[in-house]
């Protein structure tokens, strides 16, 4: 893994403190207080999204969620960051220190994927738990965010948030046959799926 500050490599024996820069999860706690709660699925604290487009979205991460049932998907949209506030730092910290994974889905068992949109200063950043990102590297996160680009500089947000899975989608696909996300037994799709009808990446838009 890497650092979400400098970026600097960390063996997993290291993972408290980075050799580098010091950053640490007790720092970082101090750094940002109480988490916020976060719900299943999708926080949107700005109010940004419509009502269709919450439903939307949560198709998506439904359908996602049904094809690779052991794969959790958050989304924290938040209007409140101070622009000098580092969203990588803050991604990992949420991802560490909220409610966003499970107790029981720790370490190599963590196949959580947090995306965090800070639509004040147009910035969204990605990360996954231990259990993916031996699979899905940092390139991989960042094609996934920049395939949202455009529709982000046209200050579409359901529509960056839809492309975000979409392409985690296919990154999925890509590397399932590795780390067995695909259900053997099938499970009903939730309503929203049937009306829909710890590497660290962050982009600027």
């Amino acid at each position: 893994m890497r650092c979400p500050f400098c970026k600097t490599p960390v063996a997993r024996e290291n993972v408290h403190e980075c050799p580098r820069c010091g950053l640490s999860h007790a720092k970082v706690a101090r750094m940002f207080g109480v988490p916020p709660q976060t719900l299943p699925g999708i926080t949107d604290s700005t109010g940004e999204l419509s009502f269709f487009q919450r439903r939307a979205v949560k198709g998506d991460i439904a359908r996602l969620e049904y094809r690779f049932p052991q794969v959790r998907i958050s989304i924290f949209i938040t209007g409140g960051l101070d622009p000098q506030t580092p969203l990588n730092t803050y991604t990992f910290w949420l991802f560490n220190n909220g409610n966003v994974c499970p107790n029981l889905e720790r370490g190599g068992m963590n196949h959580t994927a947090l995306l965090v949109i800070d639509t004040t200063n147009s910035r969204a950043s990605i990360t996954v738990g231990y259990g993916l990102e031996t699979y899905i590297d940092e390139s991989h996160l960042g094609a996934i965010l920049q395939s949202s680009e455009s529709d982000f500089q046209e200050k579409s947000l359901g529509r960056a948030i839809r492309t975000i899975l979409h392409s985690l989608t296919a990154v999925l696909r890509a590397v399932h046959r590795q780390i067995d996300l695909v259900r053997v037994e099938p499970r009903p799709l939730s309503t929203e799926a049937r009306e829909g009808e710890r590497v660290v990446a962050m982009a600027t838009y």
